[in-house]
């Protein structure tokens, strides 16, 4: 079952969807709350993600 967080940020509201797999690398996709048709929105697998810590 994927987890849903939300965000807002200056004033838009997103939604983090968490696509969780036994076989492949859970998958992350963000996406505008207000978007009704989630026409813009970007995933990534969890291999990809990156500490910001280490990249600031």
């Amino acid at each position: 079952m994927p987890s849903v967080t939300e965000r807002t940020t200056a004033g838009t509201e997103y939604r983090a969807i968490v696509e969780r797999y036994d076989a492949r690398p859970n998958q992350c996709t963000i996406f505008r709350a207000t978007d009704e048709h989630a026409a813009a929105w970007i995933t990534a697998d969890e291999a990809t993600y990156v500490d910001l810590a280490l990249v600031r």
